[in-house]
């Protein structure tokens, strides 16, 4: 599991695709945290957005169908 460097709140629901996680939180992890394995990509200067749950990359906004299905656990 990465190493979440801070977690904010947006303005949006986020899901992420791996752990099913919903919510208005982001994680952000630097591109020289060592345990960040993919940060191949990431403009200099800017962290990359994860899963604050699982540090997954695959955590993106939520769709209308996601939230309505996992809002509700």
């Amino acid at each position: 599991m990465t190493k979440v460097d801070r977690i904010l709140i947006g303005e949006e629901k986020n899901f992420c695709m791996r752990c099913n996680y919903l919510s208005y939180e982001y994680g952000e992890v630097e591109p020289e945290n060592l345990n960040f394995v993919d940060s191949e990509g990431i403009p200099e200067g800017e962290a990359q957005v994860v899963c604050p749950k699982c540090g997954s990359i695959s955590y993106m906004i939520a769709s209308e169908e996601e939230e309505r299905e996992y809002d509700k656990r």
